[in-house]
C-alpha cells in the first residue's frame, strides 16, 4: 500500500525533489507564534537543502508586517519589519523541506519496520484504506489512501507542539494534489496539533537544480 502511495506521488524522486526549489503559500491558523492568528500570512520560500533556506513572510491584518529568515551553512539571521538584523542561535538544518513531513512517504521504510491494517474510512467523503507503520524511532504513523487514486490524504502521528514540547496527536488532511514537473503536490492541507488548527494553500511551487547564493545573503 505504502509502495503504490509513492508511486502514485510520481515516483521516489516526488519526494527527494523538495531539497532544491522555491514555493509561495497562504496559511491560517497561527503557524508562526510571532503573529496575530487573525493577519493574512502568505509566505515565500527559497530553499537549498541542507544548509541554505530562506522565508519572507509578509502579513497584513490591521498594519502591514514583513519577517525575514534566512540560514546559510552555520549562520542564520532573522530581522522583524524595520527592526535590527538578528542572528538565529541555533539554525535549524534539514535534507528535505519541511512540508515534506505532510505528505512524504518512504520509499524504502525501516527494514524492522511493523504494519498492520486499519480497514476502510471515509477521508473528505472519499473511500480510503488505511495502514498503520510502526517504524521505531521514527514513529507510529496512521496513513489512509484514497482507494482509486492511491493518494496519501490522510496522515495521524504523535509529535512535539511546536509551542510547549509536549507530545500531542497530529492529524493531517491532504487534498487538491496537482501534478507540477512530473510529480503529485497536494496543494492543500490540513494539520490538526492538539486543540490548534492550521491551513496551508501552496499557490505555487517550482522545484529547481540550483539556487543563486545571492538569494541566502544576510538580509
Amino acid at each position: 500500500m505504502i509502495a503504490r502511495g509513492v508511486e502514485a506521488l510520481g515516483g521516489e524522486r516526488a519526494i527527494t525533489r523538495w531539497d532544491t526549489g522555491k514555493i509561495r503559500y497562504r496559511t491560517s491558523g497561527n503557524i508562526l507564534a510571532e503573529l496575530p492568528a487573525d493577519m493574512d500570512v502568505q509566505i515565500e520560500e527559497v530553499f537549498q537543502l541542507p544548509g541554505q533556506f530562506k522565508r519572507v513572510v509578509r502579513a497584513t491584518g490591521k498594519e502591514k508586517l514583513v519577517i525575514v529568515y534566512v540560514i546559510n551553512g552555520d549562520q542564520g539571521w532573522s530581522r522583524f519589519g524595520d527592526g535590527p538584523v538578528l542572528p538565529i542561535p541555533q539554525a535549524a538544518n534539514h535534507d528535505l523541506h519541511d512540508f515534506v513531513r505532510f505528505f512524504g512517504l518512504p520509499a524504502s521504510p525501516p527494514g524492522d519496520a511493523r504494519y498492520s491494517l486499519l480497514g476502510e474510512q471515509l477521508v473528505n467523503g472519499r473511500p480510503t484504506e488505511g495502514v498503520r507503520m510502526e517504524a521505531g524511532e521514527a514513529g507510529t504513523f496512521d496513513l489512509y489512501f484514497d482507494t482509486e487514486r492511491g493518494l496519501l490524504v490522510k496522515k495521524n502521528a504523535t509529535v512535539s507542539d511546536p509551542k510547549d514540547g509536549r507530545q500531542v496527536r497530529c492529524e493531517v488532511y491532504l487534498d487538491e494534489y496537482k501534478d507540477v514537473q512530473g510529480g503529485k503536490v497536494p496543494m492543500k492541507m490540513q494539520s490538526r496539533i492538539g486543540s490548534r488548527t492550521i491551513g496551508i494553500t501552496i499557490l505555487d511551487v517550482e522545484f529547481v537544480d540550483d539556487i543563486d547564493e545571492k538569494e541566502f545573503a544576510k538580509p
